[in-house]
């Protein structure tokens, strides 16, 4: 998908993809972290698994923004 985007452009592909690897790898690490830290402190799996689910409801809203806003 980032190959096919006009704004991207084979100039610009490898940084591109270098940005995304390197976002996918810090995401990667830290929701695990995240989600053992959250189970050691609380004692409950249910505290890291809500957090993870309100970081993934917000990120959701905000994809569904952006594409809300490219149609306007």
């Amino acid at each position: 998908m980032l190959m096919d985007t006009p704004e991207i452009g084979s100039k610009y592909m490898g940084a591109v993809g270098g940005m995304f690897i390197c976002v996918a790898e810090i995401g990667g690490v830290l929701g695990p972290f995240f989600m053992g830290a959250l189970v050691d402190l609380t004692g409950a799996f249910f505290v890291g698994a809500l957090f993870l689910t309100g970081l993934g409801l917000i990120v959701s809203i905000l994809a569904l923004s952006l594409k809300l806003e490219r149609y306007r």
